[in-house]
Order: structure tokens, then sequence, then C-alpha cells
């Protein structure tokens, strides 16, 4: 597991890594709206591509959880 330290960053901190990549399009959507750059339409988009995100970070977090118990000796 020592050659391999952004395997071992994701399987210990993964899931918080996806919960941060998944606020940051709500949080700068808000940011956006509360400046009045964008409607309140945007605000809602970014939530939803926040929620995608969130599957789709945490779907490669578990995927690199199975090849690290798997592939990787212990």
């Amino acid at each position: 597991m020592n050659n391999f330290p952004l395997l071992k960053l994701l399987d210990r901190h993964g899931d918080y890594i996806a919960i941060l990549i998944a606020l940051a399009p709500p949080l700068l959507g808000g940011w956006f709206v509360w400046n009045g750059g964008a409607s309140w339409i945007w605000a809602i988009a970014a939530v939803v591509l926040g929620l995608i995100l969130y599957v789709f970070v945490k779907s490669y977090v578990e995927l690199v959880r199975l090849m690290v118990d798997m592939l990787l000796p212990k």
C-alpha cells in the first residue's frame, strides 16, 4: 500500500472527498444567486448537479475500495 498513496487516501477519506466535491456546485450556485448573478433556477440545477456528482464520486470511491481489498496485498 506504500506504493499507492492516492489509493490509500481514497480508501481512508473517500466519503469525505465525495461530500466535499458534491457540495461545491450548490455552494457556488447559492453564492451566484445571493449576489444577483443568476436566477433561483440555477441554484436548483446546482443542487441536482451536486447530487449527481456525489453518486459518481461515491461509486468511484467504492470501486477503488474494491480494488484495494481484492488486488493489493495486505
